[in-house]
């Protein structure tokens, strides 16, 4: 198969089957994009995951952003080990060399002039640094998904200047910082960094009032609770072992909540608050002992699809 041929000629196809994936990857990114959406309907008789994978790499890239997953959504909810399709670790996509990493993330800067809006780098088995992803954590980008990845590091002030980030997934790494990075990000949706080495005042999240998720539980973070008051379309607020603090009573316009983990923090307050909170699933109060107004009991009578642990 020599270079510049069409992936869509059988004999260069079936050549192109035979190849690794470093060797796929370094033809992929040569093929006329008309060819793209071709060559993802061919793959769908395929077995293998790899070589699915990887083309499904070449459509995001052609659009707006890169995607090196095993899964489009990663979220097990680890905090009760229930509403998860994932029993096990995700395999790593492939690994790749860090020069290509750093290509295939200089390649969407280079096709799109820095707007790049999605970068999913999600357990592919590689050490590296925020910084190397320095060229498109730009004001454009809106969803980082960078989770899974143990020998990730760096510090999240490089993430100070996505001033449009809507998502942000960094749990299973070695990132630290201080969430004072999100100052300027009052788009954010979600945020999950949960057990990071993660500092600061929570109050950091009050121009985020449209807030779904946030999944903070052991970290260092603090500050007080009623910063949440104005995000009614919360669905997740994870806080579990942290040194955050406040009035339970903060969070009662916050109805929409389904998963509430709070033990082990410094709240306080009536639980009263949660008795007509009737999406709650799971509410975690344990070892707080600022709380009173109901008993576990009661609680769970007023709330009989959640389970209440207080």
């Amino acid at each position: 198969m020599g270079a510049g041929a069409s992936l869509l000629h059988e004999e260069d196809y079936e050549h192109f089957l035979e190849l690794g994936p470093v060797e796929q990857y370094k033809w992929l990114r040569k093929i006329p994009k008309g060819e793209v959406a071709e060559l993802m309907e061919r793959t769908k008789v395929l077995d293998s995951h790899d070589r699915i994978n990887i083309l499904k790499l070449l459509r995001q890239s052609n659009l707006r952003g890169l995607v090196v997953s095993v899964s489009d959504e990663i979220e097990a909810e680890a905090e009760w080990g229930v509403d998860s399709d994932e029993e096990s670790e995700p395999e790593p996509l492939f690994v790749l060399g860090n020069e290509i990493l750093v290509d295939l993330v200089d390649r969407q800067k280079d096709q799109f002039s820095g707007n790049v809006t999605v970068l999913q780098l999600v357990s592919i088995g590689l050490e590296f640094n925020l910084r190397e992803l320095s060229s498109v954590l730009t004001p454009n980008l809106r969803t980082l998904n960078l989770s899974r990845n143990q020998q990730l590091s760096g510090d999240i002030s490089q993430l100070a200047a996505c001033a449009a980030l809507f998502e942000v997934c960094l749990e299973g790494t070695a990132v630290k910082g201080d969430v004072s990075a999100f100052y300027k990000c009052p788009k954010l949706h979600k945020i999950l960094l949960s057990g990071l080495a993660v500092t600061g005042d929570v109050q950091v999240f009050a121009p985020c009032v449209a807030l779904k998720k946030v999944w903070l539980r052991e970290t260092k973070v603090h500050g007080d609770v009623k910063v949440f008051s104005k995000c009614r379309q919360l669905v997740d607020l994870l806080l579990r072992r942290t040194k955050v603090s406040g009035n339970l009573k903060a969070l009662e316009k916050c109805i929409k909540l389904q998963n509430l983990s709070l033990s082990r923090t410094q709240v306080s307050g009536s639980v009263v608050t949660f008795r007509n909170f009737k999406n709650l699933k799971h509410l975690s109060l344990e070892f707080c002992p600022g709380l009173s107004g109901m008993t576990r009991e009661e609680l769970e009578y007023h709330l009989p699809n959640c389970a209440v642990s207080f």
